[in-house]
């Protein structure tokens, strides 16, 4: 019988490490995003199946938009009278430079499906820093 929960032991450890939170933990796991130009915003797409609202986290700075998450799985297996359970979690962080200006206060993102947008209005050039500075004459 000791021979026999080995193997099981053995088959699903394998099984284990082939799953993609077994990646997450080995910081394989990065999510694929795009990003596209539209006529008044840019749109970041990011897959993130399995994570939810709550598992993720976004943040802007005036050069940067970070994504981040976290997932937790519970495991549980049963064969031959042997019992595995567990508890595995993994961390992710991606930084996108942005070469662009945008509204930071109005940014906002959804996740439908494991797809997680962010739409990011553009800060046009005559609302950026760029701006005449009226002189007043004091006599």
């Amino acid at each position: 019988m000791n021979g026999q929960k080995n193997t099981i032991l053995k088959g699903f450890l394998d099984d284990y490490l082939d799953s993609s939170v077994a990646k997450i933990n080995d910081k394989a796991f990065q999510p694929k995003i795009n990003i596209e130009e539209m006529t008044d915003y840019y749109l970041v797409t990011a897959e993130v199946p399995g994570l939810a609202e709550n598992e993720l986290s976004i943040s802007c700075e005036k050069d940067s938009l970070t994504i981040s998450g976290q997932k937790t799985e519970d495991f549980n297996c049963s064969e031959n009278g042997v019992i595995f359970q567990g508890r595995s979690y993994g961390k992710f962080s991606q930084i996108i430079p942005l070469n662009f200006s945008v509204k930071e206060e109005q940014i906002e993102a959804t996740l439908d499906k494991g797809v997680l947008k962010i739409v990011l209005p553009k800060l046009k050039e005559s609302e950026g820093k760029n701006r005449k500075i009226a002189i007043k004459t004091i006599n």
